[in-house]
């Protein structure tokens, strides 16, 4: 089995009238994306392996993705250079352990 088998990259953008934005990126295996993101904010989850993301950003505006695309861009674009990096190896030889979470409240 290799990393690339559980590693995974999570984002949920969630809004709300009178609550704001809260943005939330995680990587790795289930159990610590199912530890980082509370219950409440799961149900907007979107969890995919590095290469399925770099399959949704050649889509472009195809992809139903897209925007989750745009969120890991802008919010960890270290993140984002790091998987990048998976495209150009046959395997994975490492991964990155981020985790993050950003309210932003717009009233």
């Amino acid at each position: 089995m290799q990393v690339t088998d559980f590693y995974k990259v999570a984002v949920v953008d969630y809004f709300a009238t009178g609550e704001g934005r809260t943005v939330f990126i995680v990587t790795g295996n289930d159990k610590k994306i199912e530890d980082e993101i509370h219950e409440f904010f799961r149900i907007g989850i979107i969890s995919m392996s590095p290469r399925a993301w770099l399959a949704e950003d050649k889509m472009g505006d195809k992809s139903e993705f897209r925007h989750e695309v745009d969120t890991i861009k802008s919010f960890a674009p270290m993140l984002w250079m790091q998987i990048q990096e998976i495209e150009s190896e046959s395997t994975l030889k490492g991964y990155c352990d981020y985790s993050m979470s950003h309210h932003t409240n717009y009233s």
